[in-house]
């Protein structure tokens, strides 16, 4: 039986992605240290390389020569540092699955390419339909795709992206979306001090569970 590696195809995602899924691992490999005792960098190194990364695409927003420069040097920082743990958990899981997924990585049994995020969706378009208030919306079926999230909004409503979170702002009001494939997730540059009212559901390709609240949070 071929054992199991925890798979590099982390490397591609976008920064944003890369940020969001490093801080899964890190939580991971610090509350089961007696499985990971001895990792090649340092919790502490890794959490700073972690945030390095996020203030990096923060500031790269600006536009500026300096600190596209400052990403650049962050990314092969962060890749370096968590190829290198990815490869440790591999090293001590010894083919084990379960023991990849412990340590937040996604454990694969070949050597096969890694699947690129999705592109732009094509040929997007609307049609209104003749029942009241209905109208379809779509696209060209997109590459390597497994669903496609829609959202429709009134004017006066902006939507802004960074990677897997949508930011959605009304009357001066944002509230924040984020996709994810697995069940926690991490969300970057929200207000200090405010309190949020959190919620999430599921889904497959059947459709939507039911929407789940009752949890408050106030960012630090």
């Amino acid at each position: 039986m071929i054992g199991s590696n925890a798979s590099l195809a982390f490397i591609n995602l976008s920064a944003a992605n890369k940020t969001t899924m490093a801080a899964n691992v890190l939580e991971c490999l610090t509350n089961n240290p007696e499985l990971f005792p001895d990792p090649p960098v340092k919790l502490s190194a890794l959490t700073q390389t972690n945030a390095n990364l996020v203030t990096a695409v923060a500031n790269v927003q600006t536009g500026s020569k300096v600190s596209r420069s400052a990403l650049k040097n962050a990314l092969k920082a962060w890749n370096t540092d968590f190829r290198a743990t990815a490869r440790y958990v591999s090293a001590v899981a010894e083919g084990d699955e379960q023991t990849i997924n412990t340590a937040g990585f996604i454990a694969t049994k070949s050597n096969r390419q890694p699947v690129a995020e999705p592109g732009f969706c094509k040929g997007f378009e609307t049609n209104l339909l003749k029942g009241q208030g209905s109208f379809n919306a779509g696209s060209q079926a997109v590459s390597q795709s497994r669903g496609y999230f829609f959202v429709a909004t009134p004017d006066g409503v902006t939507i802004e992206q960074q990677g897997n979170q949508l930011s959605i702002t009304v009357g001066g009001i944002t509230s924040y979306i984020m996709l994810c494939t697995r069940s926690k997730t991490q969300f970057n540059n929200v207000p200090s001090g405010k309190l949020l009212y959190i919620s999430m559901l599921a889904f497959n390709a059947s459709g939507a569970g039911p929407l789940t609240n009752g949890q408050q949070v106030i960012p630090q």
